[in-house]
């Protein structure tokens, strides 16, 4: 299995920089990767890094470090002698946080190639490694094993045709019970891995639900979007693709909707598919850049608001549930209201929970959205809705101090 694993690994990275001669996103990964030992050695010296102060962070790209930041910076905060050593795998998330500043060096992982993995680990030489979520490199934790570095894995959360599952990759597999701890996301991946002999695992839930809730309840406030909504209820199509759109259309004229207000928020913000929307709704809408209070429909032209948006929301329909899966559903659950996506949804944990539990719903068409917002008219069945919400939300929280205390206590 190891020589099969090292062989596929030497191809992957080859195949990394072959497709830079011609694929943009591949040249950026490549380019980044130029000259990444002697930049890391000068950073670490410069730094004052040794192995009694460094604390490295791994993960894939934005997202799943948005799934581990809030333990970042809450070993951060608590031990601010330590070293945060930040790599991402993807351009993607390097680029975006460039200049924060919980984190000592931002870098990239080189590759998992035995000689390279071998020299970022010695040239860090960190007391612990934190990976998010399921970015297993299989050379790397061997390594950090060898040295006696713990290391540890949390919201991990894998598919049912994740190859970890599959019989012939046990060898592999087996490699995580050399983990110092492994947190799951869920039961059904706890149960699992208890199934096979594993004795570092532990229940932590999704700690991506911290970071929401931290925004959800941070001081903010978006005046145009109070005076639009008024004393209305406020429907927000977030990351809306064209089929929610286009359900949108169908609804509108229907007086389920009548005394509502809506906003849209695309899953793209170019100036073609803003144009797009505006053509559907030509007479009712008007873009945020050009608010106007009167118009029922508000299209969202500008990018990272959606999360604050949800504040003054009653209802929130999600798109991509009609295409390849559904956008984020943690953060309007966060702000306290239920949520409504298509049928594209039964790969996400969250939402097969939230469904089973009556916070969200499936919608097929324009008559099960409009027989949902018919529901809304009716005060005990919003109530009993939110209550829900807030008892999954009480019940679901503190999944980061949970792992922290797990992780400080050895």
């Amino acid at each position: 299995m190891w020589f099969a694993y090292n062989a596929f690994v030497r191809l992957l990275f080859f195949l990394f920089r072959l497709a830079s001669l011609w694929r943009s996103d591949a040249k950026k990964w490549t380019d980044a990767r130029k000259n990444w030992l002697p930049n890391l050695q000068d950073e670490v010296a410069q730094k004052g890094i040794s192995r009694q102060s460094c604390i490295w962070f791994h993960v894939a790209s934005l997202g799943e470090f948005e799934q581990g930041r809030n333990l970042l910076e809450m070993i951060k905060k608590n031990h601010p002698e330590k070293k945060i050593v930040l790599s991402f795998f993807s351009p993607s998330g390097y680029e975006n946080l460039n200049n924060y500043s919980y984190a000592d060096i931002i870098t990239y992982f080189p590759s998992d190639l035995k000689e390279e993995i071998h020299m970022f680990i010695n040239t860090i030489n960190p007391q612990i490694a934190i990976f998010v979520k399921y970015d297993f490199w299989w050379n790397c934790l061997r390594y950090l094993y060898q040295k006696n570095i713990p290391y540890y894995f949390i919201s991990i959360h894998l598919g049912e045709n994740n190859y970890l599952r599959k019989p012939i990759f046990s060898t592999l597999r087996n490699e995580l019970k050399n983990s110092a701890g492994l947190f799951f996301q869920n039961e059904e991946n706890y149960k699992f891995f208890e199934s096979h002999k594993f004795h570092n695992i532990h229940r932590s839930g999704d700690t991506r639900l911290d970071r929401v809730l931290d925004i959800a309840n941070s001081d903010y406030s978006l005046p145009e979007i109070i005076e639009f909504k008024g004393t209305q209820k406020l429907l927000i199509l977030g990351s809306a693709w064209s089929e929610e759109i286009n359900i949108l259309k169908q609804s509108l004229h229907h007086k389920e909707l009548s005394d509502w207000k809506i906003i849209i928020a695309p899953h793209k913000t170019d100036p073609n598919t803003l144009s797009q929307i505006e053509n559907v709704f030509p007479t009712t809408s008007s873009l945020y850049s050009n608010f106007q209070r009167d118009k029922q429909i508000l299209i969202i032209d500008r990018i990272g608001l959606l999360s604050k948006l949800y504040r003054y929301a009653d209802l929130a329909f999600i798109g991509g549930g009609f295409g390849k899966g559904i956008h984020n559903t943690l953060e309007p659950i966060a702000h306290k209201i239920p949520v409504c996506f298509g049928p594209h949804h039964k790969r996400f944990i969250e939402a097969i929970e939230f469904v089973s539990l009556g916070l969200a719903f499936e919608i097929k068409d324009y008559n099960s959205l409009l027989s949902l917002i018919a529901n809304f008219h009716n005060v005990e069945f919003r109530n009993n809705i939110k209550n829900k919400v807030i008892d999954w939300i009480n019940k679901s929280e503190g999944s980061t101090e949970k792992i922290y205390d797990q992780i400080w206590v050895k």
